[in-house]
């Protein structure tokens, strides 16, 4: 027959309280946290796969970060492309106004008009997206465009400026969702320098137009018409496909936060707790816990004061 001695039964006592405390102190602290695994000794498995799922949503918010940025620089295109149209719209108009006018003093202040279109049209050009001037290819901080040169006054006027293009010839892409890259910076030398041929130069557009209506030359302004409307039609184009990127990138936005959902609910279950369970597992504990402080008050003689001490 086995004694048990009182020692050895306060021992035994003294562990279940103490393990049926840890308990108790462990399931508050799930529910105060929400998160069953809060350690990796708690679940090893559940620890690792939280890890990669953490790591997953991260790349998610980086991603997403870049896309909005996308979309940012793409808006900021397509305002600067439609004032650019606007500007070639408008030297359109002088122009067949400078056709038609006889007066000196009249085509002296078309040409006076279409001198602000080109300085209106190098601001756009060298336009800035906060710190980034969006036609410089990967030049991001070089101003793409400087003029030199100046307009002629003389009869026939034979003006000498030009813009030169000192970016870099490449696209930017960005990357807005996994493995899916827009396009959203295009060479400022392709769009406004027609790619080197002179006769697609918006700024020598404006240049030859303002010379020939200055100079009352109507068969050199007319010969410009045709240029223009390219120059328009141009732009529009380069819009158009401006626009299905901007969409592109809204839509990954919409993906983005699909997946983003997605994995926060995989992380949830990873490392979430059960609440209405533990819940339960704590007043089961708790009440383990009493009935184990009575039966050891009965048994073995302790009072209160003995437990707190």
């Amino acid at each position: 027959m086995i004694r048990i001695t009182p020692g050895s039964a306060y021992a035994t006592f003294t562990r279940n309280i103490t393990r049926l405390a840890s308990d108790m102190a462990d399931l508050n602290d799930q529910i105060g946290s929400g998160r069953r695994v809060r350690r990796p000794s708690d679940d090893p498995a559940a620890a690792a796969q939280a890890v990669r799922l953490k790591a997953d949503l991260a790349r998610l918010d980086q991603l997403d970060r870049a896309r909005g940025a996308a979309e940012d620089r793409l808006k900021t295109t397509e305002s600067v492309l439609a004032g650019v149209g606007d500007i070639l719209s408008q030297a359109r108009v002088l122009a067949v106004q400078g056709a038609s006018t006889q007066g000196a003093d009249s085509r002296a202040a078309i040409a006076d008009n279409l001198e602000g279109l080109f300085q209106d049209l190098l601001g756009l050009a060298n336009t800035r997206d906060g710190v980034s001037y969006v036609f410089s290819g990967y030049a991001t901080e070089t101003a793409p465009f400087s003029s030199s040169g100046a307009f002629a006054d003389t009869v026939p006027p034979a003006s000498t400026l030009a813009v030169a293009y000192d970016g870099t010839a490449d696209e930017t892409q960005a990357e807005i969702a996994p493995n899916d890259y827009a396009t959203v910076g295009w060479p400022g030398d392709q769009l406004f320098l027609g790619g080197g041929d002179p006769s697609k130069d918006l700024f020598q557009i404006l240049v030859r137009v303002r010379d020939a209506v200055l100079a009352g030359d109507t068969n050199a302004v007319n010969a410009e018409l045709g240029p223009l409307d390219d120059a328009v039609d141009g732009i529009s184009s380069v819009r158009g496909v401006l626009g299905t990127e901007l969409r592109r990138a809204q839509d990954a936005e919409t993906r983005l936060t699909e997946r983003k959902a997605d994995l926060k609910l995989r992380l949830d279950d990873t490392q979430g707790v059960d609440l209405v369970g533990t819940i339960a597992a704590l007043q089961q504990r708790e009440t383990a816990y009493q009935a184990a402080l009575g039966a050891g008050a009965k048994s073995l003689g302790l009072s209160l004061l003995d437990f707190i001490g």
